[in-house]
C-alpha cells in the first residue's frame, strides 16, 4: 500500500509543480503582503513576529481552504478521475496523498516569508524556536487541510469555489 501512496503523492506533486497559478496564490500573495507591510514591522520585534504569524496562517488558509478544494473539484469533474478509481488503492490513499502534497505546498509557502523576515526585520530567534514554529504551523494546518478536502468532496464541483469562499472569509 505504501508504494501506491508514494505513487499518488508523486503524481499530485508533479501536477502541482507544473501549475504556476498554484504557486502565485500560495507563495506570492502572503509574501507580497509581508513585503508591503514591511515598513510597519521594522519598528520592533513584536510587530514583525505578529505579522509573520498572521501571514503564515493566511498562507495555510489560502492553500487548504481556497486552493485545495478548487483543485480537487476540478479533478473530480475530469474523466481522468474516473480512470483513477479502477487503479489499485483505496480512496483513503488518494485523500492521504492530497493531504501530504497540501502540507508540502504550505511548507513551501512559508519559506519565503521566513527568509524575508530573517533578512529584513529585527526578528532573531534560535534555530530550535524556528523548528518548533514550523512544526506547530504544519500540525495546525492539518485541520484546515482536512476541511478543504471535505469541502471538495461534499459539494458539487461547480459549487466548491463559492462554498470555499464562504468558509474562508469568516476565518480571516
Amino acid at each position: 500500500m505504501t508504494a501506491v501512496l508514494v505513487a499518488n503523492v508523486r503524481m499530485l506533486a508533479v501536477e502541482l509543480i507544473r501549475d504556476r497559478a498554484a504557486w502565485v496564490v500560495a507563495v506570492g500573495f502572503p509574501t507580497l503582503f509581508f513585503v508591503v507591510a514591511l515598513p510597519d514591522v521594522t519598528a520592533g520585534e513584536d510587530p514583525a513576529s505578529a505579522v509573520l504569524g498572521q501571514l503564515a496562517a493566511l498562507a495555510v488558509l489560502l492553500v487548504a481552504v481556497l486552493q485545495l478544494p478548487a483543485r480537487i473539484a476540478h479533478e473530480r469533474a475530469s474523466t481522468w478521475e474516473r480512470f483513477l478509481h479502477v487503479l489499485p488503492g483505496s480512496p483513503a490513499i488518494r485523500v492521504g496523498a492530497r493531504a501530504v502534497v497540501g502540507a508540502a505546498l504550505i511548507a513551501a509557502a512559508t519559506v519565503p516569508l521566513l527568509v524575508i523576515a530573517l533578512l529584513a526585520t529585527p526578528i532573531s530567534e534560535s534555530a530550535t524556536t524556528w523548528l518548533l514554529w514550523s512544526v506547530a504551523l504544519l500540525a495546525g494546518s492539518i485541520p484546515a487541510l482536512l476541511l478543504g478536502i471535505t469541502l471538495a468532496y461534499a459539494v458539487r464541483p461547480k459549487a466548491v469555489s463559492p462554498v470555499a469562499t464562504l468558509v474562508f472569509v469568516p476565518m480571516l
